[in-house]
């Protein structure tokens, strides 16, 4: 059974400020600047017998389900007629993106169907991009580049790094320990670029914190960046590299 894929790439940056995610969105944090722009990139997986599979990357912070579930991906299954549950959307939890779960608010309703047509226009490109396609897997250890952010104190209960518990009680340790691994999956296509998918652990609000308004893909956009810089390719979106 021959295996094909396809990547497909497209800006999905707001065109006005929005508020952004994360830290219960109670401090009204409404984007600025622009340091990264935002990306929504899409994998299309087939073969000759079953309907293609879409996996999608985007560079936000990722809204309560029933959102995607009800106003996202009933227009991409229509717009590319593949059926919805063959259709996965991922989020890097970026807390420098708009916060979709406040669907109330006018810039985000504005937003809405800005995200819904670029990554219809992601998941077209993946789809006409299809190639005959192998696997190669490999992985580094990360010893060190990351860490729960969790902490067991020592009168028993937890608390956050950003929470400001930490004068209640001392530190006992990690609440668990993270896959201290970066795992590399490249996908070589005949005639066509080959494509790398990259997985780490990590927790993206490390660009200034709560109090920064700036708009950026945080610490997957550095890494984004770099790869591709160290690559040499002029073409990456999210975690998938096209090489």
């Amino acid at each position: 059974m021959e295996l094909k894929v396809g990547f497909g790439r497209t800006d999905i940056t707001p065109i006005e400020p929005v508020p952004l995610a994360g830290y219960g969105n109670a401090q009204n944090r409404i984007s600025q600047e622009i340091d990264y722009r935002l990306f929504g990139s899409c994998i299309a997986f087939a073969d000759e017998k079953n309907e293609p599979v879409l996996v999608y990357h985007t560079d936000l912070c990722g809204p309560p389900y029933v959102l995607f579930k009800h106003w996202l991906l009933p227009p991409i299954a229509e717009a590319v007629g593949v059926k919805a549950d063959r259709i996965l959307v991922s989020c890097t939890h970026n807390h420098s993106g708009p916060a979709l779960d406040e669907a109330e608010d006018e810039r985000i309703l504005r937003y809405q169907p800005l995200l819904i047509e670029r990554m219809i226009e992601a998941a077209k490109l993946a789809l006409a991009d299809l190639s005959p396609a192998t696997l190669e897997t490999g992985s580094v250890q990360t010893e060190g580049l990351n860490h729960v952010r969790r902490y067991v104190l020592e009168d028993g209960t937890f608390a956050g790094d950003n929470y400001g518990h930490f004068k209640l009680s001392p530190i006992a340790g990690h609440e668990s320990e993270p896959d201290r691994q970066l795992q590399l999956i490249k996908i070589k296509r005949a005639g066509k670029k080959d494509i790398i998918l990259a997985n780490f652990q990590m927790h993206p609000h490390r660009n200034g914190g709560s109090s920064n308004t700036n708009m950026t893909a945080d610490i997957v956009g550095v890494f984004r960046n770099e790869l591709e810089n160290q690559l040499g390719v002029q073409r990456a979106a999210g975690v998938a590299v096209e090489v």
